[in-house]
């Protein structure tokens, strides 16, 4: 079974076992140790080391999610559970599943923009309200520079691409005017 899976699995089966006053919380202090703990190289290394006895694991994890704000303590036992099924090492993709579950939570949308230089805020702005006219979520958009798009823009959201550059225009009037 590959990581992502994996950890999707474990994402989901916490978010399920949350009510909903504790969710969103959760999910968001879950996300913020896991930063916290691959930020910190040395500790990182510690609890990603399989030879680091559990003990010493368990120790760190209960001192990390020690002010946790969370009623059930749910952050240090999911932590905790990830020490004993031996799964640490998947807290990055889990970090990418969690935070996946919390823009499916708050109904929001991640978007990466890509755009040419000499973008402006008008274009921008035509961009993210055709993006609104896609879906109803929330959008949290990316902007990213990409040097080699001469014009227009690519769009990231939900797994698909759409392409408005000016290359992706010129590549299929190339292709129709070949194919005639």
């Amino acid at each position: 079974m590959s990581k992502s899976i994996l950890a999707l699995k474990y994402a989901t089966a916490l978010t399920q076992s949350l009510n909903k006053d504790d969710l969103e919380l959760t999910v968001i202090e879950i996300i913020d140790y896991i930063d916290k703990i691959l930020q910190n190289t040395p500790l990182s290394k510690l609890l990603l080391n399989p030879i680091t006895p559990n003990t010493l694991k368990e120790k760190e994890i209960k001192q990390i999610t020690q002010n946790s704000k969370s009623s059930t303590k749910m952050s240090e036992k999911f932590f905790l559970l990830l020490v004993k099924k031996k799964r640490l090492p998947l807290i990055p993709e889990i970090k990418n599943s969690l935070k996946t579950k919390l823009n499916e939570i708050q109904n929001k949308i991640e978007v990466d923009i890509f755009v040419s230089k000499e973008t402006n805020t008008d274009e921008i702005d035509r961009i993210l309200n055709t993006v609104k006219k896609l879906t109803p979520k929330n959008i949290k958009a990316n902007l990213q520079e990409d040097k080699k798009i001469l014009g227009g823009f690519k769009l990231a959201m939900d797994n698909t691409i759409y392409d408005a550059t000016l290359n992706n225009t010129l590549n299929k009037l190339e292709e129709n005017l070949i194919s005639k």
